[in-house]
């Protein structure tokens, strides 16, 4: 009868220790998967975040001021003017014509390719939105602040809020 205790309780333990396996290795899986969860979650997080930055914010926040206006274009402030783009050697001018408005750009792609080129002139059609704005092709508003005195660069898609303001 010793043996066949010895053996019982040798069947006991080694049963103890197979179920205690067995939850221990189910405990350490569950984390396990907690993390792929989380950092699956984080990923899509990522992806929408860059999304929306993307679609939304095309020229970044910049400095993210709020703009201010009297509801008038300024004309006299925008258009026939030289203005520098900044941290460029780039620029533009603002004319109206019969068609309405429109941007020459001179970009200067010379500190690019490390030789002198000419200045390129790259004219588009803007388009006058609120009797306030004017927008070019790539959502890219141009606008004069009431406040500031200055002509501004503004994000459409950030509720006209200044990317840059503009020295002449």
């Amino acid at each position: 009868m010793r043996i066949v205790g010895k053996r019982f309780f040798l069947l006991l333990v080694i049963s103890v220790l197979s179920v205690n396996l067995i939850f221990c290795s189910k405990k350490e899986e569950k984390p396990v998967k907690k993390d792929v969860v989380q950092k699956v979650k984080e990923k899509k997080q990522e992806k929408n975040t860059s999304a929306k930055s993307e679609e939304e914010m095309t020229y970044g926040i910049g400095i993210n001021k709020k703009f201010t206006t009297d509801g008038k274009l300024h004309e006299e402030k925008l258009l026939n003017k030289n203005f520098g783009y900044p941290d460029t050697a780039d620029s533009f001018k603002i004319e109206k014509d019969s068609k309405g408005y429109f941007i020459t750009e001179y970009i200067d792609e010379s500190p690019i390719l490390g030789e002198d080129v000419p200045v390129k002139e790259k004219k588009s059609r803007l388009k006058l939105e609120n009797n306030v704005y004017l927008i070019d092709d790539s959502g890219l508003a141009y606008a004069y602040d009431t406040n500031l005195k200055k002509v501004v660069l503004l994000n459409k898609e950030n509720n006209f809020r200044i990317i840059f303001i503009i020295n002449e």
